[in-house]
């Protein structure tokens, strides 16, 4: 066993230095994205299976009869039998395009997946690095205000304090212990969500690192995401996939044509005979079948492959207006919180200021506690605030990256040994025998 899984069996953290690594241990060893992979395999074998509708089969047939009539005694017939269909009104050629094609848009599902699981796995990076800022300041507060508290209770022995000024200072601690169990409660649900996608717990993470080149416009991300995002490209090929499939519906009403091979080797009795015949027989046959009339089911069929050709089609449109909402949505967002960022900014030097001069004031006794405490929550919000602003805008950003089909671990810099699909494929789509995965 490796000391990574001893020490994940033995609760210890493992430590995940930056961001580029974490995207690449998620893509290597996520369960869900392999479970993806699988399940992609699953189409490639479908191709493998529409192709040997129109390969022969070799068959080798046997029967054994006993007479107890005129002529007593047993005999049988064994022989071999080869079949290879001709033409079976196209339907072959557009069962094996249609999986061909499906497996292509399997492949925009595993990438749209993907995405997704990059996109989880940036905003819960994100979000431990927050909350544990938070988290930070938090605890930076209940300590400044426990000396505080300390302090006043000093000064109500000497007199110089009433107990009212203590009251304030003890009930801002409580509520400060209150709001730092929040963040803590936020803090464990943030690295449980890390967890949950690496497999271990977060250790020391580095900062984020800047983001990937984002379009200029929004006029070019949506752009970008019409013609690379894998939801849109997997809607496209679906509707292809309902055109073979409408094809292959379409060849039930076309001749179908068999051409079949056997040698037989026979040992019977012959009652009308009277006798044992032993002789061995080559036959070859060619067989045309036109279909007439069939019940109505294939009619059906061709009308419900016609109706899911149109189903794909819109699906292709709310595709597209789908991504166009995801783009607008996450542009807006990375707009606003990178404008929130900046006057935050300003919010915390400014707060920062006003509290240095309300500590000097108060000590000069033209500030009352009160003031002080204010002065100090407000520039704790402020950083709070500032803190959450940059996690918004990291994670608008990646979201931008995610709805234009650009979000991957090398955007990041991460080395990854990519999933190449195309290797699975190739192995089994033209395979004539074997069980064996």
């Amino acid at each position: 066993m490796s000391i990574l899984l001893l020490m994940q069996a033995a609760g210890e953290p493992v430590a995940t230095t930056d961001l580029p690594s974490a995207l690449a241990a998620v893509y290597r060893d996520n369960p869900g994205i392999a479970a993806d992979r699988e399940g992609l395999k699953v189409l490639d074998e479908d191709v493998a299976t529409a192709r040997a509708a129109g390969r022969p089969s070799l068959l080798v047939e046997g029967s054994l009869a006993r007479s107890e009539l005129d002529v007593v005694g047993t005999g049988g017939i064994v022989g071999i039998r080869l079949a290879q269909p001709v033409y079976r009104g196209g339907r072959v050629t557009a069962n094996v395009r249609a999986a061909e094609t499906n497996v292509l848009a399997g492949r925009q599902s595993l990438r749209e997946s993907e995405i997704d699981l990059m996109l989880d796995m940036i905003r819960a990076y994100s979000a431990v690095l927050r909350d544990r800022e938070n988290l930070m300041l938090y605890d930076q507060t209940v300590a400044a205000l426990r000396g505080l508290v300390g302090g006043e209770e000093t000064r109500l022995s000497l007199g110089e304090r009433t107990v009212t000024d203590v009251a304030q200072t003890r009930a801002r601690l409580a509520g400060e212990l209150a709001l730092r169990e929040a963040a803590s409660q936020r803090l464990a649900q943030s690295q449980q969500s890390f967890v949950q996608l690496v497999g271990s717990q977060p250790g020391t993470l580095a900062p984020l690192p800047p983001l990937p080149a984002l379009p200029p416009t929004e006029p070019d991300a949506l752009a970008q995401a019409l013609d690379a995002n894998p939801a849109v490209e997997r809607a496209r090929l679906a509707a292809q996939v309902a055109r073979f499939q409408t094809r292959a519906a379409v060849g039930n009403l076309l001749p179908t044509i068999d051409a079949s091979a056997s040698v037989q080797r026979r040992d019977e009795i012959v009652q009308i005979l009277n006798r044992d015949v032993r002789q061995s027989l080559g036959t070859g046959t060619i067989t045309v079948t036109i279909p007439i009339y069939q019940g109505g089911g294939e009619y059906a069929a061709i009308r419900r492959a016609r109706h899911v050709t149109n189903v794909r089609e819109l699906e292709i449109v709310e595709a597209e207006r789908t991504v166009g909402y995801q783009v607008a949505v996450a542009w807006n967002a990375l707009r606003a919180a990178r404008a929130a960022t900046v006057q935050l900014e300003q919010v915390v030097t400014e707060n920062e200021t006003a509290l240095r001069g309300t500590r000097r004031e108060t000590e000069l006794g033209s500030r009352t506690v009160l003031d002080l405490l204010n002065a100090e929550a407000e520039l704790r919000n402020a950083q709070i605030a500032l803190s959450n602003s940059r996690h918004e805008t990291y994670v608008a950003g990646a979201s931008l990256l995610a709805a234009t089909g650009a979000l991957s671990p090398e955007s990041f810099g991460a080395t990854i040994n990519r999933y190449a699909p195309e290797a699975h494929f190739e192995q089994v789509a033209d395979r004539w025998i074997g069980t064996r995965p």
